[in-house]
């Protein structure tokens, strides 16, 4: 291997509280409050759209403004998850870098590691070998999105490279 692309969000950083502060922040202000089972529904779709879904408004632009605010005054809530840094840091030791064409790495030199189904579904469609990891929002639901990996700590990418 040569690339490791990286998703960022549920998979190197632990940004569920920075996610669902966020909805619930909007939502409470322009809609109504919901709980977080009925917002984990529609996580890893497009902002506007996941709105959309969750108040069946057309026009959601205010939602999205203020979960942008929210996000920009609260970056607080969002850290990597245990062994995040001491990963990056080996890879680069390693010359691992990540991203393809800019490096002029093959797809099948490289591999993507991501928490959600469209993550898996990028790696796929790049041509390159997938690893889903069960510790982001969609857990153990990621094997179905048929990653040719799944793990459970970051750490274990080291062993795949």
């Amino acid at each position: 291997m040569k690339a490791i692309l990286f998703d960022v969000d549920g998979t190197l950083l632990d940004t569920s509280e920075y996610i669902y502060q966020s909805f619930e922040y909007s939502l409470k202000k322009h809609y109504k409050p919901l709980k977080r089972d009925q917002i984990g529904t529609i996580m890893g779709k497009p902002l506007e759209e996941c709105y959309q879904i969750l108040t069946t408004k057309d026009d959601v632009s205010d939602l999205a403004q203020s979960h942008n605010d929210f996000q920009k005054e609260n970056p607080h809530l969002s850290f990597p998850f245990p062994n995040t840094l001491k990963v990056l840091r080996t890879l680069k030791d390693k010359n691992y870098h990540k991203a393809l064409d800019f490096f002029g790495v093959e797809p099948k030199q490289a591999i993507m590691v991501g928490d959600s189904p469209v993550d898996i579904l990028a790696g796929k469609n790049a041509g390159v070998k997938t690893v889903g990891v069960t510790y982001g929002f969609h857990g153990d639901r990621i094997i179905e999105s048929d990653p040719d990996h799944v793990i459970d700590d970051i750490a274990e990418v080291l062993d795949l490279v």
